[in-house]
Parts: structure tokens; sequence; C-alpha cells
């Protein structure tokens, strides 16, 4: 029933419109009527093509398997040449990043991240250029991020940015991620 008055309400405003942008004519009434108009037409949602989608499942060789929210595989991040770039958290609960390209596994960390548990390596994104960015959690616990391109390491720390220590599980990184991080992931 909405739906029909919704329709009628459309034709009169596409009628209205198509007043408004006609000059005005002498016209007889037959010819008038005659002329065409839009109608919105109603398409079932049954007779639409829906588009078909491939999953695959991503599981790092190197990740942890408890299923404790930090072990585990996480992909985070494609580009245009279907390289993924992501997370792994190993039996230790020590977070390293990934790159999955032509289905090799990369696993990589910023020389400057911490091993203890709840510190390592996560990579937030990747560009057409294969450079990533993410952020690393340092032995002191305290948060950088990171510009990973060519094979080299380039730290981001916002000059705003405090250097005090995350709590363990604090998680504040999925709040606020690294400011520079977020901005260089779209160059």
């Amino acid at each position: 029933m909405w739906f029909t008055s919704l329709l009628q309400s459309l034709r009169q405003i596409a009628e209205r419109n198509q007043e408004a942008m006609l000059p005005r004519q002498k016209t007889s009434r037959r010819r008038a009527s005659q002329r065409h108009r839009f109608v919105p037409r109603l398409e079932a949602l049954e007779d639409r093509m829906v588009p078909s989608y491939v999953f695959q499942t991503i599981d790092d060789p190197n990740a942890g398997t408890t299923g404790n929210g930090i072990q585990g595989t996480f992909s985070v991040g494609i580009n245009a040449g279907g390289q993924i770039s992501g997370n792994y958290g190993d039996a230790n609960n020590v977070t390293h990043g990934f790159l999955l390209n032509h289905g090799q596994f990369a696993s990589f960390d910023d020389p400057n991240a911490g091993t203890g548990a709840g510190q390592g390596t996560g990579a937030f994104g990747i560009n057409a250029l294969g450079q990533i960015v993410g952020e690393f959690v340092d032995a002191n616990n305290v948060q950088h991020g990171f510009l990973l391109s060519g094979g080299q390491y380039t730290t981001l720390d916002d000059p705003n940015a405090g250097t005090g220590a995350s709590t363990p599980g604090d998680k504040s990184w999925e709040r606020t991620p690294t400011p520079m991080a977020q901005r260089t992931a779209t160059c």
C-alpha cells in the first residue's frame, strides 16, 4: 500500500517537473494527452541478476589457533594488484604483519617492535605501489605508526602523540588508529 502511494507521488512530481521544463504552448487536449510520460517501474528483486562472489580462507601458516582474539589471521588491506596485507597473532600472542602475494605469504616485523605478548607489528593497508602502513607496539608498550616501502621502515609518530605505555588489553588502537598511518594509507 505504501509503495503504491510512493509511486503516485513520484508520478506527480515527474509530471510537475516535466510541465515546468516545457514552454507553454497552445495545443489541443488530444495532442497534450499523447505526450510521453515518465512512469517509474517496479522490478521484482527475484528477477534481478545477483553477483556471485568467491570467498577464500586466508590463514597465515605461522598464526596461532587458540581463538583468543589475538591469535589467528586478520586480512585488512588489498590493492588492485591483488596483494593482501594483514596481521596474524602467533602462539605467544605476538602480532606480526604479513603480505600475501600470488599465494605466497611473507611475514614482516618492524625492527623496533616488541616481541612480548601483546606487542608486535600490525598492517592496516597497502597501496598500488605495494607500500604498507600500520602500527607497531614497542618493548615499552608504546604504539607507533610505520610505513614499509621498498623494504625500508619509516616510523610515523604524530608530534602531538603521547609516549605513555598502553595497558595490556586496552585496545585503544581499535578506537583511534595512528592518524599518520590512516593518511598514508590512501597515497
